[in-house]
């Protein structure tokens, strides 16, 4: 579990109670297993899936994105708007963090049902659309990350908002703006991978699997760099 943060100061206890429990929910909280695989899914079945995967695209993940907005604001740091002393609304942030677990687990749910609950049993599934095994597959995983990654810009806005229990004048600025960049960035990633699943839910498969590509050709060059980089100083 993370290291997380207790405060006996009345205006943050109850935001960072709510942190602590969500951090611990979400450690791992896509554990799903595969239901009943099958060579032939019923229309009705396919017709499941479909709908699910529209529910994700037209609700679920927009509204993540939109809690994950309001969030921000309620911790006083607009998005590219950094303040030297933000003034949070702890009232608002508990009511958004109430909505935004909910959604999660929606989503969780959701996603899950598209992918386990029946799945095809081999890959000659060309007919299912985007009911497909990779395309539910792909999904799932990238849901996983997200949930993770909100996991993670929990534990950051932890860290935040214990720094803003300190008295201001024992606050170091840098580490604030430390703390508030990674609250930003963590929540920018997150709004921005929802958005990316969101159009993969009703992408073509060649746009899916293109993504797929060019992502894992970044993840190799950035590894080529750092190998490059640890030859270069290993020689000097």
């Amino acid at each position: 579990m993370a290291d997380t943060h207790t405060s006996s100061n009345p205006r943050t206890a109850s935001v960072l109670q709510v942190l602590n429990d969500l951090i611990e929910k979400h450690d791992e909280s896509m554990n799903g297993s595969t239901g009943e695989e099958r060579e032939e899914l019923t229309q009705d079945e396919l017709d499941r899936k479909y709908e699910l995967l529209d529910q994700l695209h037209s609700s679920l993940l927009p509204s993540l994105q939109d809690q994950l907005r309001k969030f921000l604001i309620s911790l006083d740091l607009p998005y590219n708007e950094p303040k030297k002393y933000p003034n949070p609304d702890f009232e608002a942030a508990c009511e958004i963090l109430a909505q935004l677990d909910q959604t999660m687990d929606e989503t969780i749910e959701c996603i899950e049902s598209a992918a386990l609950d029946v799945v095809p049993f081999n890959t000659h599934d060309h007919h299912f659309k985007r009911g497909k095994d990779f395309r539910c597959t792909h999904l799932r995983s990238n849901t996983s990350t997200l949930i993770t990654d909100i996991r993670d810009m929990f534990i950051n806005c932890d860290l935040f908002i214990n720094h803003l229990n300190k008295p201001e004048e024992s606050r170091r600025q840098k580490l604030s703006s430390l703390f508030e960049r990674d609250v930003l960035v963590a929540s920018t990633q997150c709004i921005d991978l929802a958005g990316k699943i969101r159009r993969w839910s009703q992408a073509s498969d060649f746009e899916v699997i293109q993504d797929e590509w060019e992502r894992e050709s970044r993840v190799t060059q950035f590894l080529t760099r750092n190998l490059e980089y640890l030859g270069s100083t290993t020689h000097d």
